[in-house]
């Protein structure tokens, strides 16, 4: 029990609960708020994964439930971003379908190997890429030739990030 609450874990947990106020405050169009909720969701994460290594805190629970709460954020992000048409229906798809490949991968790997590689440093990337384009279509502040620009570039780092987990997941099943 004492693995599953540390400060990093429920760091990761608080992350998860954000989704909820984002939710709401997409939904009321409070482009405002939902920034403040990102930027806090942004600081957790970094702030869990600090204390994670400083405090030797690292866990199998934490290496599954900091990138599940990664990815329920995004998601419902692009999802609400996908509703207001501030997204294109292709670039939500591409985001969900490598977020849950990932996480099967990963639940998978969990179940063959009883260890669940941490997320590395092209996650963590593609994570920051996709997001800023995604705050950057919530704030509609760029034109869309610089928002597919952006899309673009998260496409590209989504499926680099993809072939490398994908690579180490290889790896892992085979030894």
């Amino acid at each position: 029990m004492r693995q599953i609450f540390n400060i990093s874990n429920l760091l990761s947990i608080f992350r998860l609960l954000l989704a909820l106020p984002l939710f709401i405050f997409l939904s009321n169009e409070d482009y405002s708020l939902a920034l403040v909720i990102c930027f806090i969701a942004y600081v957790t994460d970094l702030l869990d994964g600090y204390f994670a290594r400083k405090l030797n805190q690292i866990s199998e629970f934490g290496k599954i439930f900091d990138p599940l709460a990664d990815k329920v954020f995004v998601f419902v992000l692009a999802l609400m971003l996908l509703f207001q048409e501030k997204i294109p229906f292709w670039f939500f798809i591409v985001i969900v379908s490598r977020d849950v490949l990932i996480l099967f991968g990963g639940l998978f790997m969990k179940n063959k190997t009883r260890n669940v590689p941490a997320s590395n440093m092209y996650g963590k990337v593609t994570v920051f890429v996709v997001a800023f384009t995604l705050l950057l279509s919530m704030l509609n502040i760029l034109g869309d030739e610089y928002m597919n620009y952006l899309m673009l570039l998260s496409v590209f780092v989504l499926l680099l990030s993809f072939v490398v987990y994908l690579n180490r997941f290889i790896k892992q099943v085979k030894k």
